[in-house]
């Protein structure tokens, strides 16, 4: 009888430490999924902060390349300035 109420508390022991192990288990699984969530939702901000970075340098090189195209410094509007100065692209025919 005793060696039975021996084996009986050592199960005891030992079902308590698998409830408490599956217990561990489960909070470090959830735990898990919400670090990858946080690192995720870094990512994703980080991805959209470069993307309008990329969008405005972008649009800036498209602005001075246009602009390096009709003459003057961008934002003047020393290229239409100029080419109203200018006048015509055709040279004036000779007299002779």
């Amino acid at each position: 009888m005793f060696e039975i109420n021996n084996q009986l508390k050592s199960l005891e022991n030992q079902a308590k430490k698998a409830e408490k192990y599956y217990e561990i288990r489960k909070e470090y699984r959830e735990l898990s999924i919400e670090l990858a969530k946080a690192a995720l939702e870094g990512f994703n901000l980080t991805y959209r902060e470069l993307n309008e970075q990329s969008e405005t340098e972008t649009n800036k090189k498209v602005r001075l390349e246009a602009s390096s195209h009709r003459g003057g410094q961008p934002g003047t509007g020393e290229g239409r300035l100029y080419r109203e100065r200018k006048g015509p692209a055709v040279p004036p025919a000779r007299v002779q």
